[in-house]
């Protein structure tokens, strides 16, 4: 079944939960549980939804989905902490703190990685499931 919204999708990332296609023109369009975008998880909007624009990689993972925008990462997921560490009832898009070259991101089941233009792995946490040793907080 062709998806309404996405026409040149370079990427493409699944979970469980939802779908999103990554355009080459940056835009990332998601449909399906859209968890952190709108105050009433998971999200039954209008699908898909353009949730980014200007990205140049998206990953998806257990409950959280991230993109690098300019060198940055920005997510948004279940609320239970948030990526950044910070335990909040808001939603939408956060970007992560310290990372400022990233040129790809990886979607885990409790953590979320970037990989840095040095080819180093930053990796953090976004459930209460602790990291693992090689894994660190941004």
């Amino acid at each position: 079944m062709k998806v309404p919204g996405p026409t040149d999708a370079t990427e493409v990332t699944t979970t469980h939960l939802l779908a999103c296609a990554l355009e080459a023109s940056g835009r990332v369009w998601c449909w399906g549980g859209l968890y952190g975008i709108a105050p009433e998880p998971p999200y039954k909007g209008p699908c898909p939804l353009v949730v980014a624009t200007g990205a140049s990689d998206v990953a998806a993972g257990w409950m959280q989905t991230c993109v690098v925008i300019k060198g940055e990462v920005h997510c948004w997921g279940a609320n239970y902490p948030r990526e950044d560490g910070r335990q909040v009832h808001t939603y939408g898009v956060t970007r992560i703190p310290g990372i400022t070259d990233a040129i790809a991101v990886q979607g885990y089941q409790a953590a979320t990685c970037a990989t840095l233009s040095s080819g180093r792995k930053k990796c953090w946490s976004t459930t209460v499931i602790p990291l693992d040793d090689g894994e660190q907080r941004p």
